[in-house]
């Protein structure tokens, strides 16, 4: 499994790995237990990796040199996902000059997107699936996602 094809992969790795913090970056974790065949079978490890929020940033603000290879519709992913992404960082006083009904529509075009390149798959992944569903009425109930938010727990370890 790779990103479209390998020589776009390679690509797109290649560029990352000019990035403060991505020097070492690979698409795949490390498994611990080598000696473990069946686990390793089990767990899928293409894919898994956690970026964090300094990754984001710089990944993002690099992002059309990064990405340029992809085909538009995977750019205009990326490039919706990041106008959501800011949305999930908002404070209650920059919520309330906000229109909810912005983020829905960005949320309605990253869905209309994801629905193009994943319908044959049968599924759009967890992740993408509660941003979908959950986080505008998340919003409505609570306001800013800031006090959910895990980041000094992930810097910490």
């Amino acid at each position: 499994m790779c990103l479209l094809n390998k020589e776009i992969e390679n690509n797109i790795l290649n560029k990352l790995h000019k990035l403060p913090t991505f020097n070492k970056f690979t698409f795949q974790q490390k498994i611990n237990n080598k000696d473990n065949i069946e686990q390793n079978i089990l767990q899928n490890t293409y894919y898994q990796f956690m970026l964090t929020r300094l990754n984001l940033k710089i990944l993002f603000s690099n992002s059309k040199y990064i990405f340029n290879k992809l085909p538009l519709k995977q750019q205009q992913l990326i490039e919706k996902y990041k106008e959501i992404r800011e949305w999930l960082y908002y404070d209650n006083n920059i919520l309330k000059i906000k229109e909810l009904s912005d983020l829905e529509k960005l949320i309605n075009e990253f869905k209309s997107l994801i629905h193009d390149l994943r319908s044959d798959t049968g599924n759009i992944g967890d992740y993408i699936y509660i941003l979908i569903q959950h986080i505008i009425p998340i919003i409505k109930e609570f306001d800013s996602l800031l006090p959910f938010s895990n980041q000094t727990i992930k810097v910490s370890h």
